[in-house]
């Protein structure tokens, strides 16, 4: 499971810096300007269905990486 190897032993931050480092990351995530947040009206009403970069650093990205990684440890070991 190569996903389980890149994301098993890094931290949020790690994932979210490596994620900003990928040619995909703008098809995915809208760059937020600094000094806005995801939750100004110009965000919220967009049309744009991409995901606003700033959101990756809430508590709640995080809790949804973390439940994602326990996913996967429990599918690696089904699979041993």
């Amino acid at each position: 499971m190569p996903l389980l190897s890149l994301l098993l032993y890094r931290s949020w931050y790690a994932v979210v810096s490596w994620l900003q480092r990928q040619d995909f990351f703008t098809q995915y995530f809208l760059p937020v300007q600094d000094g806005c947040s995801w939750t100004d009206p110009a965000y919220l009403e967009s049309k744009d269905d991409r995901i606003p970069s700033d959101l990756l650093q809430s508590q709640d990205a995080e809790t949804v990486f973390r439940n994602y990684v326990h996913i996967l440890r429990l599918e690696h070991r089904k699979m041993e």
